[in-house]
């Protein structure tokens, strides 16, 4: 008996039961669904949570375990928002759990970085988010965590996966945390969050408290997203590559045409 699929139309059915077939846009959606989470060419880097690859986009979601940093910080009072001239404080903090979620594209990193919290490690799609009390975040058109990351350079798409993750921890540790992103103080979530607990009213009492309990942010209660981190994930992803790229037969035709030229090529 023939357990193999066939065509028709806009139809995909299997041979031997062709009265259950399923639109052809739907199966080939469902397809690039999992083809996009499938195997990587590289090993995926640690502390890598997702990597998504729909070419030429792939999205990496990157989780930082709860930890106290030492990182520059411009003080409330810095009449410069940013700069050479801006006044910084060198500060210890503890911080909740971080999930950057990043969208590059033929390899380059792109604007499309978001920055969240959350207080339990991430397990799931569906898993919530809340918003970072940070400067360099800010609410930009369909971001509401957008990530500033202006000064990181040096990416190349010769780079593997785990140099690109490293080069974007070591920015968003080594940069400053400035007003660059939000020039306005009141709409900073910095200034936002500032009442949510006393321990994070300002730099001093953030910095006692993390040296008194350094895993007190994990019961900071911090302002929810109300977008989970699968719905993060397909609107910054989709708003690069479409999901539907191969609903189009035309498009299954190129497809085999590309695998067909890597097969041959692996051939000695």
């Amino acid at each position: 008996m023939d357990h193999g699929l066939i065509i028709r139309d806009d139809r995909i059915a299997w041979v031997d039961n062709q009265a259950d077939s399923v639109p052809l846009g739907e199966y080939a959606k469902t397809l690039v669904r999992f083809a996009e989470r499938g195997e990587s060419e590289e090993p995926i880097p640690c502390g890598v949570r997702f990597l998504i690859h729909r070419p030429p986009a792939t999205l990496i979601v990157i989780e930082e375990p709860p930890q106290v940093r030492t990182v520059q910080w411009i003080d409330d009072d810095s009449l410069a928002p940013f700069g050479t001239e801006a006044e910084y404080r060198r500060v210890r903090l503890a911080f909740p759990y971080i999930v950057i979620v990043a969208v590059f594209m033929h390899g380059l990193l792109t604007t499309r970085t978001q920055c969240f919290y959350r207080t339990a490690p991430v397990a799931r799609r569906d898993d919530p988010l809340f918003i970072p009390n940070l400067y360099n975040v800010d609410n930009r058109e369909d971001m509401p965590c957008w990530l500033c990351l202006k000064k990181l350079d040096g990416i190349s798409r010769t780079h593997s996966w785990n140099e690109k993750v490293e080069a974007l921890r070591r920015h968003f540790w080594g940069g400053t945390f400035n007003r660059s992103a939000t020039l306005s103080r009141q709409k900073s979530y910095w200034w936002q969050m500032k009442t949510l607990d006393p321990r994070i009213s300002n730099l001093d009492q953030w910095q006692a408290a993390s040296k008194q309990h350094p895993l007190f942010p994990l019961d900071v209660p911090w302002m929810p997203l109300h977008l989970t981190l699968g719905k993060i994930m397909d609107l910054m992803l989709n708003r690069m590559v479409g999901p539907d790229r191969f609903a189009m037969i035309q498009d299954w035709t190129a497809l085999m045409t590309v695998v067909k030229t890597r097969v041959a090529e692996a051939v000695p």
